[in-house]
């Protein structure tokens, strides 16, 4: 077994490490008791304490843990600095902190990556794959299928390059140079000022066939920028995917949830890509869209995971009254069951329909 193979247990067990500290920090903060932060899952191999904290490193390299003392709901009066003991607030910054220091970690990596060099179209080919009926590119003679070479004489490399290029000529006339049948064609017309929603300037929709991908790097400050708002952008899209497949906007077979089986498909193809290219972005994208999934996957608001505490601390709040500790971990043990289940099916699934692989570009 090779190390591109065995990839995925740092990528995991390090997210999952970020994760817990997020829950430790914030704990310790609220003045909350830990009694032990573990890298790795038991048994204990190694430990070592410091204060009331017991620190150590554990067998299964999988995951992380925090142990705070009262987490899981204790008889009244419950114990001084226990997490029970704690506020409504405290306790829900807690259970939030995991999933926002993963948020956090992914926008750190996304904006490594976009450092690092984020592949980017340089040179395409623009193909029209649409006329809209009454449009100047109608009454132009523009026809689907016409492959787009030039603009007032300049090449056009990108359709964003395209788009911008008309934009900034709207109202005034301009010549596309056209391929059309093995043959160049000059065709001259007026981008319009106004435009019915989703459609444009000129009434054509654009097809590009990426002909070169480039990294692009991106000085510090904007790569910090860019990676936030890419994980900002994640979370955006996953929570919409629900509605986006009701529109048929998605197909539902490209929305498939994604297990340990597939998490090991994918981070096995970009670390292959590593070793094969010596190129880290990969790897470090894989990394980050994982942790983004983290964050979303533990807020959700299901029992056992981050999200459903939380939403038993805000029914607590409604109520006006605790839960009772045998209900509440009734709950978490049934949540958890059933989670298991869950990732039970979707590996199985991953397993006997495995995941594309993927282009990451230039190599």
């Amino acid at each position: 077994m090779s190390w591109t193979q065995l990839a995925v247990i740092p990528v995991l067990s390090v997210l999952l490490l970020v994760h817990e500290l997020g829950h430790f920090i914030v704990a310790r903060l609220a003045g909350i008791r830990v009694e032990e932060f573990g890298f790795g899952l038991p048994p204990r191999i190694w430990g070592v304490r410091r204060g009331d904290i017991i620190y150590s490193l554990n067998l299964i390299p999988l995951g992380a843990f925090v142990r705070m003392t009262g987490e899981n709901g204790e008889a009244d009066p419950p114990q001084e600095g226990s997490f029970s003991s704690k506020g409504k607030l405290a306790r829900a910054a807690v259970l939030f902190a995991g999933p926002a220091m993963n948020f956090i970690a992914a926008a750190l990596l996304f904006a490594g990556a976009y450092m690092m060099g984020w592949p980017t179209p340089t040179s395409m080919e623009i193909y029209i794959y649409k006329i809209t009926a009454g449009s100047p590119a109608e009454a132009a003679g523009l026809q689907a299928g016409d492959r787009i070479v030039a603009m007032d004489g300049r090449k056009i490399e990108t359709s964003d390059q395209f788009i911008q290029a008309t934009r900034a000529k709207l109202g005034k006339p301009i010549v596309l140079t056209l391929e059309r049948n093995g043959s160049e064609v000059e065709k001259t017309m007026v981008p319009r000022t106004q435009w019915a929603e989703g459609d444009g300037p000129l009434g054509i929709g654009l097809q590009g066939k990426v002909i070169q991908m480039t990294p692009v790097s991106y000085a510090a400050p904007q790569a910090l920028w860019m990676g936030f708002g890419r994980a900002g952008q994640m979370v955006a899209f996953t929570v919409s995917v629900p509605v986006l497949i009701i529109q048929g906007v998605l197909p539902a077979d490209l929305a498939r949830p994604v297990g340990p089986v597939g998490i090991y498909q994918v981070t096995t193809q970009a670390a292959d890509y590593v070793a094969d290219s010596g190129w880290w972005f990969p790897l470090i994208s894989i990394t980050a869209t994982i942790s983004a999934g983290l964050a979303i996957a533990n807020m959700l608001p299901f029992p056992a995971l981050d999200g459903g505490r939380l939403l038993l601390v805000a029914v607590e709040a409604i109520r006006r009254k605790k839960i009772a500790p045998e209900r509440e971990g009734a709950l978490h043990f049934v949540g958890l069951m059933v989670l298991l289940t869950l990732m039970l099916i979707i590996s199985y699934y991953d397993l006997i329909s495995p995941l594309p692989n993927i282009d990451w570009g230039p190599r």
